[in-house]
């Protein structure tokens, strides 16, 4: 597949001067949101960046887009590496158009939806220079995303619109400029469960018509299922596991994948009580944190990740042993699914 887009070793961390109340924290006092991650993006293809709220997934993006500057690493678009205050960049800029997760609070209730979805055709000009053109240009979008009549709907305001309609013109804005890539980041969390599956087959549609590559950003693996071609699970600012959707869900190397996977909601009521292949790890009567007994584990509270460089994950597996004391690298535990974990892991998901 023909790469688009490349990054490689993306560092991107936050010092965090004061706690609550502004009191100085009492923990580690750097917050990293971006450790580490390499991956890359073919044409036509959608890659998945999912984790819990805090993994590093937004601040990837905005490294990306360049909005953000890292620490250290590199980007290359189409080819050519993007230098932060070059003009590189402002090619990433232009090829890559973001679909925020609130349409209520990511486009402006005082723009008419017409000067909404032209705004980046005002912008960055190129073949939709003139007043007439550009407003071709956004009837033709507002078409393409189902929203019509196009004419009317470009006239109104946003809060003359439902979610979804105005989820579909942050669609359309992504659009107007022809964009090579599109990072959505988790563009479907807001809206009602019952158009959820419409937005997501209308920005398969889109893609399949231009050729157009996506990076979705998510917590929610079953939409990540739907919509992904590969997967990557972050982890406190790294990716622990990736490959193949249907092989890092299905059959998880990583044992924070098989959490994630395990979360996902049941809807046979005969799973309720289903005994999950991993859980959080606890407290046990003698001090130390363990689960269910294990035998050759120890207990996370052992490890100190932050000074002995140690699994991130360490503090909640169930499998951590001696060796969880230094850090796991990806290892390809089988073609094409990398996992970063010492224990070589062979659980299916609970997620089929």
């Amino acid at each position: 597949m023909d790469e688009i887009l490349r990054v490689e070793g993306l560092k991107k961390h936050f010092v965090v001067k004061k706690g609550v109340f502004g009191r100085r924290p009492s923990g580690p006092s750097v917050t990293r949101a971006a450790d580490g991650v390499s991956f890359s993006l073919g044409r036509g293809e959608t890659f998945v960046l999912a984790g819990e709220s805090g993994s590093g997934k937004s601040t990837i993006a905005k490294i990306i887009l360049g909005s953000v500057r890292p620490d250290s690493g590199r980007i290359f678009f189409e080819g050519e590496e993007a230098a932060y205050g070059k003009k590189s960049m402002d090619a990433v800029r232009a090829g890559c158009q973001t679909i925020q997760q609130d349409p209520y609070d990511s486009i402006n209730p005082r723009m008419r939806v017409s000067d909404i979805v032209a705004e980046p055709l005002e912008i960055l000009g190129g073949a939709y220079g003139s007043g007439g053109e550009r407003a071709a240009r956004v009837t033709e979008v507002l078409r393409e995303v189902r929203l019509e009549p196009a004419v009317e709907i470009a006239s109104k305001y946003p809060h003359m619109l439902s979610g979804g309609q105005r989820q579909r013109v942050v669609l359309a804005r992504a659009l107007a400029t022809s964009p090579r890539v599109i990072i959505a980041d988790e563009p479907v969390s807001m809206l009602d469960v019952s158009i959820r599956a419409e937005m997501l087959e209308l920005m398969r549609e889109v893609q399949s018509r231009h050729n157009i590559s996506f990076i979705y950003i998510t917590h929610d693996l079953a939409t990540a299922r739907n919509f992904g071609h590969r997967i990557g699970i972050l982890y406190q600012g790294a990716i622990v596991e990736t490959g193949t959707i249907d092989e890092v869900l299905l059959s998880p190397r990583h044992p924070y994948t098989q959490a994630l996977t395990d979360a996902i909601s049941e809807p046979d009521p005969r799973n309720l009580h289903k005994r999950k292949s991993i859980r959080i790890v606890t407290e046990s009567h003698d001090g130390r944190q363990a689960v269910g007994g294990r035998d050759g584990c120890i207990g996370p509270s052992e490890l100190n990740t932050s000074i002995s460089g140690g699994c991130r994950f360490a503090q909640r597996c169930p499998y951590v042993a001696d060796v969880c004391r230094s850090e796991p690298a990806l290892e390809e535990k089988k073609p094409g699914q990398w996992a970063a974990c010492h224990v070589e892991l062979d659980v299916d998901s609970s997620f089929k």
